[in-house]
């Protein structure tokens, strides 16, 4: 069990991008089969500097705003309500081009780090 005040942050552990996002963990560990995020994306987020490339699967569901996903450099645009699921192996990365910040659970199996 994680609550919300013990989250650890990982900033630091993910990639460099333009705008400060804020990554929680919302599993106890790095350590599992799964990592789930609580990411917080404000306007002009941006991670195309440096796209993600790894293995395992993702998913992810925005929970309010709207966000820019790039796989393998196609746009996906998700808006409140909108899932995706992807490899990891396909290089991604993702753009918050909207005025509202964006709010999202992410889960990758395995984890990326």
């Amino acid at each position: 069990m994680v609550r919300k005040a013990d989250r650890r942050n990982l900033k630091g552990v993910t990639k460099k991008s333009v705008g400060e996002a804020v990554y929680e963990l919302l599993t106890p560990d790095l350590n599992g089969a799964l990592e789930a995020q609580w990411i917080v994306s404000p306007p002009g987020h941006d991670t195309s500097a440096t796209p993600f490339r790894h293995s395992g699967e993702e998913f992810g569901i925005i929970l309010s705003g709207r966000k820019d996903i790039f796989l393998d450099g196609e746009c996906y645009t998700l808006e409140e309500g909108d899932s995706i699921t992807f490899s990891s192996d396909t290089p991604h990365w993702y753009k918050n081009s909207y005025e509202e910040v964006c709010v999202a659970i992410w889960v990758n199996a395995p984890h990326a780090w």
